[in-house]
């Protein structure tokens, strides 16, 4: 009986002394920190695997995988890994809307000891998706090439296509909420959503107005956004419409009106910048057909320019009474008036009006 006893006694022991040296499940990571560096957004997802080996005895498993963001997805062994063996965890991260140093990470639940791990992953996401050096003006949380479109010379059945590149420097989204703009200007564009940093342009089509209005013509286009530091955004735009004498047969180019004027220019010579000045400039049509004066167009608030007629028969003429008034403006001044008419070698005429204005006394 006792050597039964000591038999069994001895079996614990050795039993126990086994459990002892008895290691279980166990990971050994290959790396638990992912340094990406520099990413450029616009490349999409990137992604690292984190390898690790079963050093126990037991088979490992691993439990649950929860990423700390929605930017950054996880695949991993979804089956026992048996000692010795290895497995993995794969990490997604998406850069967009990224931009700036990221620090993110993973929590990966496993029945090892111990049980939880944490995974991170570093790097600064960049973008070269648009060029800071072009955008010249800021508009609140919005960098603009500029605020002032020019068309210049534009026929009145024409069009021109132009563009409004928008970028976001703020710190989050905007939202294009509405867009004015006169009916002939027609827009279009991908998104009403402008990311941070991302670029978005707007396209444009512009058609003289109708009915015509020749010489200048001036238009605003305001953009309605979400941006707390400033919502409405101003564009003008200014094309100078001209008649279109293209389509003109040689017959009618015969014949068409002929402006003629008996002067050009006038030199006031020195003046009062409180003076007021008058010159008449006598404009006939030497054509065959009616003459007609679409715009006169002031460069200045110191012309005053007044016709008796706009439209002027073969053979006749109307006079030009222009007013001048330095307006305190010192110095050698030089003005233009443009007579804009349906002459097809004159349709925008220049006349000038020449000074050298000295203070009031």
């Amino acid at each position: 009986m006792k050597k039964i006893l000591l038999v069994i006694l001895l079996f614990l022991i050795s039993f126990i002394g086994f459990a002892q040296y008895k290691i279980g499940p166990k990971i050994q990571w290959e790396d638990e920190n992912w340094i990406w560096g520099k990413i450029i957004m616009e490349q999409g997802v990137v992604g690292h695997i984190y390898k690790f080996m079963n050093v126990g005895d037991e088979p490992v498993k691993i439990t649950e995988v929860l990423p700390s963001c929605g930017c950054t997805a996880a695949e991993w062994s979804t089956q026992s890994i048996l000692p010795g063996k290895s497995g993995f965890v794969k990490v997604k991260f998406d850069p967009k809307g990224k931009l700036g140093p990221n620090s993110k990470y993973v929590t990966v639940k496993t029945n090892s000891n111990p049980a939880v791990f944490t995974l991170t992953m570093k790097g600064e996401v960049v973008s070269n998706k648009w060029q800071r050096s072009k955008y010249k003006l800021q508009y609140g949380n919005l960098a603009v090439v500029t605020n002032k479109i020019e068309i210049g010379n534009i026929k009145e059945n024409s069009s021109y296509k132009f563009e409004i590149p928008l970028a976001n420097i703020g710190k989050k989204p905007i939202v294009i909420r509405k867009i004015f703009h006169a009916s002939n200007i027609k827009i279009t564009y991908e998104s009403t959503t402008i990311g941070i940093e991302e670029e978005l342009i707007l396209n444009f089509t512009y058609s003289p107005i109708r009915p015509t209005i020749f010489g200048e013509n001036l238009h605003e286009i305001k953009i309605l956004t979400n941006d707390d530091t400033l919502a409405l955004k101003t564009f003008s735009l200014l094309s100078v419409v001209e008649e279109d004498f293209s389509k003109l047969t040689p017959k009618q180019l015969r014949k068409a009106p002929i402006l003629s004027f008996d002067k050009t220019e006038e030199q006031f010579g020195t003046v009062s910048d409180n003076d007021t000045k008058t010159v008449m400039f006598k404009m006939t049509n030497k054509g065959k057909s009616d003459l007609i004066i679409h715009k006169i167009v002031n460069q200045c608030e110191c012309l005053e320019v007044e016709s008796d007629k706009m439209t002027i028969k073969k053979g006749e003429f109307t006079t030009l009474v222009v007013k001048y008034s330095p307006r305190k403006y010192i110095g050698v001044d030089e003005r233009f008036i443009n007579i804009i008419t349906n002459d097809p070698k004159n349709s925008n005429f220049p006349l000038t009006i020449k000074s050298y204005v000295l203070p009031a006394e």
